[in-house]
């Protein structure tokens, strides 16, 4: 609705639509915020990057298979986002910011936004930078990238973002009248908390809270129908309902209505956490999977092994910089995908020293609870597996496993 593009209109800069075909099948956030350094720190994983065909309507999933033009317009995009630093959040690259490209557009001046919001938004970017990892294979074989986004002065570049948000809603004049009901109700009460300098988004703890004007009926309305449309007979397939919940559920991400306002929290206030920002949907098909290879390399993993030993060890290029930041907090199903990585190509005692340091989950039934190395390996590689599919309902060729009937 028009209403909700008058705060968007001083993040435009940032929020750009990648015209094209590349994709990803899931996304992994970790978020962390270091009050002292007063830094603000995000590993960012795209898992199961391929190439989609055409450009499908806005929400709406393409049909079909990809063409060689589909996957050479990709390949030329993902190109583009590792040179530009273009960062990605939410399912398959609808939205992002291209680090280069927002320095560069924020340079000069621009007739959409004041000199005032621009200054504000330039001052934004010195703050932030993007680390591209490489890429890797996961456990279900799919072709996955990875970067580091971190946020220096965390809480000064938050506090430009909401004053630059608040500046451009109340600049914004251009908007006629709207029919629309929910449009009626909220633009009027955005644009007073505007007018007051109000907080848009902020930092609690480790987690990132967004504080909308919001009537409680409204959202009480509006929360119904999105029930009714992503969980109602409706809505599609038993399993992507039940994926779809299971996303929310599982996910650190909470959302109510508090004194007239729509709250948003997303992490966990106590320490960092993981967020799924777009559950797997089964659509990854391995068409940029050689090009990336032979490209790029699959080094993230080798990378990252290395760290894992020695995490103070030195790092001279831009990938190893943000594969030091990544081993530090990888999680035990990453941690045992990198060691399996490591001890098929390079074996080496300390790796399997550090497999054995692994905690095992209790053994379960017929399972042997003495192992030799080999028996080690092979009871990771059946957990990391059972792990992924549990996650991904696939085993990572695009193809999904039957409904379950009855």
């Amino acid at each position: 609705m028009k209403s909700k593009r008058v705060g968007l209109a001083a993040v435009g800069v940032l929020l750009l639509i990648l015209v094209g075909c590349l994709q990803f099948d899931e996304q992994t956030i970790y978020l962390e915020y270091d009050k002292v350094a007063d830094r603000l720190l995000m590993v960012i994983n795209y898992q199961g990057l391929f190439a989609e065909r055409g450009l499908p309507p806005f929400g709406q999933r393409a049909e079909g298979e990809a063409t060689f033009q589909d996957v050479a317009d990709s390949e030329d995009q993902l190109a583009k986002a590792i040179e530009s630093k273009r960062v990605a959040f939410g399912g398959n690259w609808p939205f992002g910011f291209s680090l280069v490209e927002g320095r560069q557009n924020l340079a000069k001046p621009d007739q959409t936004m004041s000199d005032q919001v621009r200054k504000d938004l330039l001052s934004f970017f010195e703050h932030v930078r993007v680390e591209n990892g490489g890429f890797y294979e996961d456990a279900a074989g799919r072709c996955c990238g990875a970067q580091v986004l971190v946020v220096d002065r965390a809480s000064e570049v938050l506090a430009v973002l909401n004053r630059a948000i608040n500046e451009a809603m109340l600049s914004d004049t251009t908007e006629p009248e709207t029919a629309d009901p929910v449009e009626r109700a909220l633009k009027p009460l955005w644009l007073e908390a505007a007018g007051a300098g109000h907080t848009w988004i902020e930092i609690q703890g480790n987690s990132l809270v967004a504080t909308i004007p919001f009537p409680e009926a409204l959202f009480q309305e509006q929360r119904e129908e999105f029930a009714k449309q992503s969980f109602g007979a409706e809505a599609g397939d038993l399993q992507r309902q039940v994926r779809g919940l299971r996303a929310v559920i599982g996910n650190p991400v909470w959302l109510w209505h508090e004194n007239g306002m729509l709250k948003v929290r997303c992490g966990l206030v106590t320490k960092p956490s993981v967020v799924v920002a777009r559950p797997r949907q089964g659509d990854y098909t391995p068409n940029l999977a050689e090009h990336i290879r032979v490209r790029y390399g699959l080094h993230l993993d080798e990378n990252l092994a290395r760290y894992l030993l020695h995490l103070d060890a030195t790092a001279e290029t831009e990938a190893e910089t943000a594969a030091r930041t990544m081993a530090r907090r990888l999680t035990q199903v990453e941690r045992i995908r990198v060691l399996l990585y490591q001890l098929k190509t390079k074996p080496s005692v300390e790796f399997w020293d550090k497999l054995w340091e692994e905690k095992r989950p209790a053994p379960g039934a017929g399972e042997p609870v003495e192992l030799t190395n080999e028996g080690l390996l092979e009871y990771w590689e059946n957990w990391l597996l059972k792990r992924t599919k549990d996650a991904t309902g696939s085993d990572g060729s695009g193809n999904r496993e039957p409904a379950k009937q009855g």
